[in-house]
């Protein structure tokens, strides 16, 4: 604790005496009632006194007879008295009545706490300094503790704001010694403090930066060996992970009205595949929510992870995903409509003219914005790249330009759908950072560096000199405004999407961008930096620069403005979301089971990912929809005209994460010889892919009959209505998809990226085929294949057609044949997804063509897509002259899976083929996927 906090107050000796001596009534306190109210009055009016003076007195551990006799003489007669104080001491909210000092019931001092914090905050600064004052005796960490209880509101009320950072030191360094788990004397005398800590503490105590999360890390790691400890708050499992040990894979199933957990190498009846689960400490958070008290379309948007409501208002928090594969977290916040007076009055001090005229704009539409500056690791995990001059993954990303932040928006926007981000307009941005004040600054009439970072060796009209830091702080590390939202005044101007104008004259009042139609005009930044003085804080500051300007001292946050996605402005009384529920994987018989949330949404969170659930209803485009034990389908119903309806079945196929490609173990063991280990070589280096969109796919290659009923004839030689079309190329698909998604409008189907297609065909494995490991025995003989494909190892064994391929000298077959071809659809047992034929009978056109393989994390990852390429067909020299001819090439497109007249080691989830756009074959089809939407 700082060296200037004073020694104990005395309060007329009160410190001396048991609290027990002041529980007599006193005439005093007699003279205090209302004149000639009845008693029933006098009782009610004595109570609400006392729990005045208890809440007053509710931000202290421990409550000395003289603290409470201090903040009671601080009030005045008319608001308590003696008797007040023996009121107090009876209190059902006491817990303990030592003679030293009391203490209150958790539960109470939470709430207590809260209500502290609605009192005006010269009460709250008044309070606070008394027991500052009062702590400068005992241990700094009673004071420290006392710090962290409070509200966030009641921080900023604080005497001095460096007792802050000094109480996140302390707590930092406890943590260092405890997080090893030394078993020292000293280490179990702190770790036994810190126990009470936790049982005292409040929610806000949680949340505090660099103080929440190491605490509970540290718990969790201190008390992980008790199968029925669970963290002392609802929290993020990632927040907790026990070093060095390795993912775990789990799979979540549908059984009635229940959640079922097994492991992934469970063979158990199941139930209803929904997911697979990862994590490393083996916590999962299951949280459901009723949309009706929060988001008002009754849905929440697909890219939002969690969402909530505090003392500041509503917050949502949407992800990206770096190249390790981390996730960074974004938090946002609901910014309500309403109106206001943009720019400086006349007489505010060291104003410019470009401030004015003042005049008022009305924000019609609400809009979300993020909560801090965008960070260099969000930056750098959408850019891939960091141009920031002071490196840091919480600071702000600076040295960045206008345009480069129209680069990072366009980016983002396309890994996150649905997201739609983009910079604020300039009324926006002052909207947000007045939050309801009209002062220079939103905290008032002049700022200290405790609250900004400027450069305080000149302060604003008259302040006084301060702190000069000479570079950014992480974002959120200052005080945020009454919204919540952090570092509005100073750290790094932020970018405003309007173009630069010298006043407001002419301005529009509608709060949407005031733009032009020169390209290149100067734009608009807000806000202040490190290295501006104060006066370049306000709220009403602009500055300018070219769209191309970069400097370390720009920087930018994002806002949504889109409509949708919006919260219920006012929850209903008594509604809120519902506690999560924590299973601990590693310390539960399996299968564990949990109440299915009977919510429209629920989520799901471990420490390497977070997934959302949704109910649905069927899709416009669905004659139906259900599930089973392989999980949820839809079907389609297609009328050729004559005869029965065509049905298609597709499967949903969850967001997730896998392993793309083969590792080179399993090369080294297939193949059998050089030629072999070559063309294993595309599927190299294996990597990890995360699809952060489900999707729905055709559970079998689109049959004959599903083509004739659209295209209205039959392109394949192995003709019957239920076997695979064949004889396709990838245009003739291109063709198909083009008329089925005119047959049923908002149907969208396209050909699935090769990622999708090796995930679907995966269904959560990782080994060379969905069943387990394969071992060739001969070229056309793999037993593992058998139940699961057609490949030249048995595409003979009962086939009936006349006109199958000649397999009478394919060497080595697992049975014995002399005709070959498919075979209809779903005879070979299904893969955990449901997906028939995923490996042999035809191959299967993917949309994109090859990617090059790398070690890094891929997300959403999509080949080439471009249909032709150009190159220098021929060069002729005539007459002097030289002539190029340029010739268009098809660019080769990849196909999967394998066929009914392919060697064993083709048949593999990994294999990759490359086949010409232009080219047919019988072994050749496809399947659709629909991806648009996340399940409409």
């Amino acid at each position: 604790m700082s060296a200037h906090c004073g020694g104990r107050v005395s309060s007329g000796g009160a410190a001396a005496l048991s609290h027990r001596a002041l529980s007599g009534r006193s005439a005093t306190r007699l003279a205090a009632h209302p004149v000639g109210a009845p008693p029933r009055y006098r009782r009610t009016y004595l109570r609400e006194r006392a729990a005045r003076l208890l809440r007053l007195v509710s931000p202290a551990v421990r409550i000395e007879p003289g603290f409470l006799r201090a903040v009671r003489l601080s009030l005045g007669a008319d608001e308590a008295d003696a008797g007040t104080e023996s009121d107090v001491w009876q209190h059902p909210a006491i817990a303990s009545t030592h003679s030293d000092a009391a203490t209150l019931e958790p539960k109470r001092a939470r709430e207590l706490r809260a209500a502290f914090a609605d009192e005006p905050i010269d009460r709250q600064r008044r309070v606070l300094a008394l027991l500052r004052t009062w702590r400068g005796d005992l241990p700094q960490e009673i004071w420290f503790e006392e710090i962290c209880e409070l509200t966030a509101i009641s921080r900023e009320a604080l005497p001095d704001a460096a007792d802050l950072e000094d109480a996140r030191h302390f707590f930092a360094h406890i943590c260092d010694r405890l997080e090893p788990i030394t078993n020292g004397p000293s280490d179990a005398a702190v770790g036994t403090w810190m126990s009470r800590v936790r049982d005292r503490a409040t929610d806000d105590f949680w949340t505090i930066d660099e103080i929440g999360t190491r605490m509970l890390r540290v718990d969790w790691l201190r008390n992980r060996h008790r199968p029925d400890y669970r963290p002392p708050v609802p929290c993020d499992p990632a927040v907790t992970p026990p070093p060095g040990q390795p993912e775990r894979h789990y799979e979540l199933y549908q059984q009635g009205s229940e959640l079922v957990l097994f492991p992934a190498s469970s063979i158990a009846a199941r139930g209803s595949y929904i997911g697979t689960l990862h994590t490393e400490n083996q916590l999962v958070q299951i949280t459901s929510t009723d949309p009706n008290t929060f988001w008002k379309s009754g849905q929440p948007p697909p890219w939002a992870n969690d969402w909530g409501t505090d003392e500041y208002g509503h917050w949502v928090t949407f992800s990206v995903e770096n190249r390790q594969g981390n996730k960074v977290t974004q938090r946002m916040r609901w910014i309500e409509p309403g109106a206001f007076l943009m720019g400086s009055s006349e007489n505010e001090p060291e104003r410019s003219s470009a401030e004015g005229p003042q005049h008022p704009v009305t924000i019609n539409q609400g809009f979300w914005l993020f909560d801090t500056a965008c960070t260099q690791a969000l930056w750098e995990a959408v850019m891939g790249k960091n141009p920031s001059w002071f490196n840091g993954a919480d600071r702000p990303v600076e040295n960045v330009s206008w345009n480069d932040c129209r680069d990072f928006l366009e980016r983002l926007n396309e890994r996150v759908p649905g997201l739609d981000l983009a910079l604020p307009s300039e009324a926006q941005w002052e909207y947000a950072c007045r939050a309801g004040t009209t002062t220079p600054f939103s905290f008032g009439d002049n700022i200290t560096p405790e609250q900004v970072n400027y450069d305080g060796s000149y302060p604003y009209a008259g302040g006084k000199k301060g702190r000069y830091r000479q570079e950014t702080v992480p974002v959120a590390s200052l005080p945020p405004n009454r919204w919540g939202l952090y570092e509005m005044h100073g750290n790094v101007w932020e970018w405003c999407q309007d173009n630069w104008h010298d006043n407001y004259k002419g301005a529009p009042d509608d709060g949407w961008a005031w733009e032009g139609p020169v390209a290149d005009a100067k734009r608009v930044l807000r806000g202040g930096s490190w290295n501006h003085y104060a006066r370049g804080a306000r709220a009403a500051s602009r500055y300018r620069s070219r769209p191309g300007g970069r400097v370390d001292y720009f920087g930018f946050r994002c806002a949504r403005d889109h409509a949708g996605a919006e919260p219920v402005t006012k929850l209903k009384s008594g509604q809120n979301r519902a506690e999560p529920t924590l299973l601990r994987l590693d310390a539960a018989p399996f299968p564990l089971r949990c109440a299915l949330p009977q919510a429209p949404a629920f989520f799901i969170h471990t420490d390497r990912e977070r997934l959302t659930f949704r109910r649905l209803t069927k899709p416009a485009w669905a004659s139906a929809i259900g599930r089973d034990r392989f999980g949820l389908w839809c079907e389609i119903e297609i009328d050729p005209g004559r005869g029965e309806p065509v049905i298609q079945r597709l499967r949903w196929i969850p967001p997730g994460r896998f392993w793309m490609g083969s590792p080179e173990e399993e090369t080294k063991r297939l193949a059998k010889n050089d030629n072999e280990r070559q063309s294993f070589e595309r599927e190299h280096p294996r990597h990890q892919v995360t699809l952060i969109q489900g999707y729905w796919l055709f559970d079998t290659p689109c049959t004959q009959a599903l083509w004739e009923a659209v295209m209205g004839q039959n392109p394949s030689r192995f003709q019957s209505p239920t076997r695979p079309v064949e004889q396709v190329n990838w245009d003739d698909a291109q063709d198909f998809l083009k008329k089925i998604n005119e047959q049923i409008p908002t149907l969208n189907l396209a050909l699935p990226s090769e990622a999708q297609w090796e995930y679907a065909c995966r269904a959560g494995t990782e080994t060379a085929i969905y069943t387990g490991d394969l071992e060739i025995l001969g070229q056309h003989n793999a037993p593992a294949l058998d139940p699961i494909a057609w490949y030249g190892g048995n595409s003979g064994v009962d086939f009936e057609l006349t006109n199958g391929y000649d397999s009478s000298n394919w060497p080595e077959k697992q049975y014995p044949h002399k005709q070959a071809g498919t075979h209809p659809v779903k005879l070979k047992k299904a893969n955990p997804w449901g997906l028939y034929d995923m490996l042999g009978n035809v191959w299967e056109w993917c949309q994109d063509s090859t990617r090059d393989y790398d070690h890094d994390a891929k997300i959403n990852p999509v080949g080439p897509l471009e249909r032709h390429a150009m190159r220098a067909n021929f060069i002729q020299v005539r007459r002097g002259k030289t002539t190029v001819t340029n010739a268009f090439l098809s660019i080769p497109r990849v196909l999967r899976g394998g066929s009914c007249g392919n060697v064993a080691r083709n048949v593999c989830a990994a294999f990759r083929y490359l086949g010409d756009p232009d080219g047919r074959s019988p072994d050749i089809g496809f399947r659709c996927a629909r991806v648009q939407g996340e399940f409409g």
